[in-house]
């Protein structure tokens, strides 16, 4: 007689419970260090003197503690997302060429130009 979906056929035999195999199953290893904050545009890269504006930073690896800076003096920056900031340009800066960063607490991206003319 064949077997059916609900009755065994005679012929099989109990081999137990069947383990199951886990596929790509992680491995331990250590943990992911976090990445430095990279800068892929800045809008707008100038501004003329004695101008207020909100610099957009559009870039990779952003978190809510990124700050925009410009030289070493940090602006206050609003986290839009993982690859957006905004930051307040204030108008004391005088005409001049300045690094543009984004650090997130030791991390540091590399410096964009930044000019006030």
């Amino acid at each position: 007689m064949m077997g059916s979906i609900n009755e065994p056929d005679q012929n099989d035999k109990d081999t137990g419970p069947i383990a199951p195999i886990s596929i790509n199953e992680p491995t331990p290893s250590e943990p992911i260090a976090p990445m430095s904050p990279v800068i892929v545009s800045v809008t707008p890269d100038s501004v003329p003197e004695g101008v207020e504006t909100l610099i957009e930073v559009v870039g990779e690896n952003f978190t809510n503690k990124s700050i925009v800076y410009l030289d070493d003096t940090g602006l206050v920056t609003e986290f839009v997302s993982t690859t957006a900031l905004r930051a307040q340009f204030d108008d004391s800066y005088p005409a001049d060429d300045y690094a543009l960063t984004v650090k997130d607490g030791d991390l540091v991206s590399e410096a964009a130009m930044f000019m006030v003319t």
